[in-house]
């Protein structure tokens, strides 16, 4: 049988089983090009070639997003924050019974870095972690403008210099725009050329935190509403979640398209059972 004729039974097969219509047509894509013999590289080629530039960011960003919605239902976000809490102490206790400073800021930097390379979630990392630390960060008098700028920091900085999540759409953008303006440059000269901007945000993440706003400062502390629902999460949950990371940075370093990086993972969550197939239309357009 025809291998486009294969491709397009695929995305209608797809289609009425309820799967998202972004799903279908990148697997009907996928299915055809190898039936067809092109083979996984060419296949990505190819398919790329044809959305066209902006058309691959927009696809990239649709399901990179969808995946992080994904993920977050797996509960591994919540986990992660719950685990950051329990280290630096929960709301109202001392700050001597949490341990110093240092610890919880670095918890806050770890965390926004890993919110745009390993666990995309952007910035949706800010109304689940912080809201729960502002208590003890009062009790310890921390700045919140330091605080801020070191959120800033982790929210640029990694997808600035690292090629994976969200910095390798990042990464894209740059090299197509490049291209577009008459310099052809590789995907690996990008990360060198970064680390200039990125030691400019070191830097001011060093002023920021050991002299702009490194005095304490004293904030009334005032009931928080948590009106955000905790997801559930099992031993089960968690496992088919970092089995989805690694296979979307994997896949991504592997075929150079966080399309498939990203549908790689999708698809991880939907066989592990963390995502049905009634929920797909309204997580996957949530993450759009």
């Amino acid at each position: 049988m025809n291998s486009v004729i294969i491709a397009i039974l695929a995305m209608l097969i797809l289609s009425l089983l309820r799967i998202h219509v972004v799903l279908a047509l990148v697997v009907g894509a996928l299915t055809g090009g190898l039936i067809g013999g092109l083979g996984i590289e060419k296949t990505i080629e190819v398919f790329s070639e044809g959305l066209g530039s902006n058309a691959v960011v927009a696809l990239s960003y649709a399901l990179l997003g969808s995946f992080a919605v994904a993920l977050s239902k797996t509960g591994l976000p919540d986990l992660m924050v719950n685990k950051a809490i329990n280290l630096v102490g929960k709301e109202g206790e001392s700050a001597k019974k949490t341990g110093s400073k240092v610890i919880i800021l670095f918890v806050i930097l770890m965390l926004s870095s890993f919110s745009q390379n390993v666990i995309p979630i952007h910035i949706a990392i800010i109304p689940i972690f912080i809201p729960p630390l502002l208590l003890v960060l009062n009790s310890m008098k921390i700045d919140r403008r330091m605080t801020a700028a070191i959120i800033t920091f982790g929210l640029i900085t990694p997808y600035m210099w690292f090629p994976v999540g969200f910095g390798g759409i990042f990464h894209e953008i740059i090299q197509t725009n490049m291209k577009a303006s008459g310099m052809s440059i590789s995907m690996d000269s990008i990360p060198a050329a970064m680390t200039i901007p990125s030691l400019g945000m070191i830097a001011g993440l060093l002023v920021a935190v050991f002299f702009t706003y490194r005095k304490p400062r004293e904030y009334d502390d005032k009931p928080i509403s948590l009106t955000g629902t905790t997801a559930e999460y099992t031993k089960r949950s968690i496992a088919a979640a970092i089995a989805a990371i690694i296979a979307v940075i994997a896949v991504q370093i592997q075929t150079d398209s966080m399309i498939f990086g990203a549908l790689s993972g999708i698809i991880i969550l939907y066989f592990s059972g963390q995502m049905k197939i009634r929920q797909s239309d309204q997580l996957l357009t949530e993450g759009m």
